[in-house]
């Protein structure tokens, strides 16, 4: 493809919105939390984050001349000043190796779209096929991954750790169990017996009771339950007068952000108040609650299999209390591929649609599509097949127009 004035200026401006939001992501400090609640991170999440966050800066470079190889080498200088800046001067962010190399793919990637954006229609046609394919399974699949996790064969309480990027909780912690069974701040004597009666419940129950203190301006951890290597299996923080907790899901043993659920306005703003706060784990659903002396209140999030897709946002997603838009996002984007891949072939892509919807769950347990859900896969994969139409991406039935043209036009000596 080449290049002229013109898309030279827009790849200018491209690249300048591309640096910018760059920049944003990556040299702002990180979230506060617990540094070792899982160790390892989210490399899965991080990857295809990465990846994404760089495409549209190779499509900028691309624009103004320069070729794949020489896009991604832009990109890997520039991901390296990232990591150094990461590495001396910015907290809560950690330099590696693998950003390097997501971040000049994502790069090379961006370059190749505008370089053989020319010939979309004969690799569509190639690559299509399995783009649906990786989605159906990704979605069907996906859903295994909302099962909770127990790892571990050790396994310790917390109550009221003070990490970095945190506060300590101001309260008193009175008491923590799960599935009934007292913990305090130490090893468990016979984790296996609770682990293995964790599994076998139908319910995972973590209940904690607490005196309340002055609300904190961060997150503050009340109690969890953590397994060593393996990191957090299930915790509890205030947040002000919120609560927010989650359960380690089989999510974070793929690399990937397990979601919190918050309930909001659960402490009572006098101090010295005596709060119960129990957080109940289903195969369908978290749910959150928190009875004081004159109130309470409960939350709860549903485990549909967008949310695996959550795992995918910039951020921690805390679902429960309002924000349930942010992981049909994602899933939009999904549903949006999935239709520029089968956009020629309307059976095929509603026999997609549907599986992507029921098998997930149906096969692993957890919650059937809301209305919500249903809504963003229809708009998806509506909007899929008019940009594979208006983009030219729609598979055509018989040869190319290039080459139906040179077939007609008569050889010369």
């Amino acid at each position: 493809m080449t290049t002229g004035h013109g898309s030279r200026g827009i790849g200018a401006v491209v690249i300048v919105v591309s640096a910018a939001c760059v920049a944003f992501f990556t040299l702002r400090p990180g979230e506060a939390g617990p540094q070792a609640a899982i160790p390892g991170g989210y490399l899965a999440s991080d990857v295809v984050l990465n990846i994404l966050l760089f495409v549209p800066l190779g499509v900028g470079f691309a624009l103004a001349g320069a070729r794949p190889l020489r896009a991604a080498v832009i990109g890997a200088v520039a991901s390296l000043a990232i990591e150094l800046a990461q590495l001396s001067s910015i907290p809560g962010r950690d330099a590696s190796v693998h950003d390097l190399l997501t971040n000049a793919t994502g790069t090379a990637v961006g370059a190749l779209l505008v370089t053989h954006w020319a010939g979309r229609e004969r690799w569509w046609r190639s690559l299509s096929p399995w783009i649906a394919g990786a989605i159906v399974a990704t979605w069907s699949g996906g859903a295994f991954l909302l099962r909770a996790s127990l790892p571990g064969t050790r396994w310790y309480g917390q109550l009221a750790h003070d990490f970095a990027g945190t506060e300590q909780f101001d309260g008193r912690v009175l008491s923590l169990s799960m599935q009934g069974t007292p913990l305090d701040d130490h090893a468990l004597a016979e984790p296996l017996a609770l682990r293995d009666r964790a599994r076998r419940a139908d319910t995972l129950r973590v209940k904690t009771a607490v005196e309340t203190g002055t609300p904190s301006s961060a997150r503050a951890q009340i109690v969890a339950i953590v397994a060593g290597q393996p990191g957090e299996i299930a915790s509890i923080w205030a947040e002000g007068h919120a609560i927010v907790a989650r359960q380690r899901l089989s999510l974070s043993d793929a690399g990937l952000r397990t979601p919190w659920i918050r309930l909001d306005s659960a402490l009572p703003a006098r101090t010295g108040e005596a709060v119960t706060i129990t957080l109940e784990v289903t195969r369908r659903a978290f749910r959150l609650s928190a009875r004081g002396p004159a109130s309470a209140r409960e939350s709860t999030l549903a485990l549909t299999p967008d949310l695996f897709w959550s795992a995918f946002l910039p951020g921690e997603y805390q679902g429960g209390s309002g924000g349930r838009w942010q992981p049909l996002l994602p899933a939009l984007l999904t549903y949006i591929t999935l239709g520029l891949a089968l956009g020629g072939r309307p059976l095929r892509l509603l026999a997609a649609t549907v599986v992507t919807l029921i098998a997930g769950p149906l096969l692993a347990g957890v919650a059937l599509p809301d209305a919500a859900l249903l809504g963003a896969a229809a708009t998806g994969t509506l909007a899929g097949v008019w940009l594979s139409a208006v983009l030219k991406f729609r598979k055509r039935k018989g040869p190319l127009p290039t080459e139906a043209a040179l077939a007609v036009v008569p050889p010369t000596d």
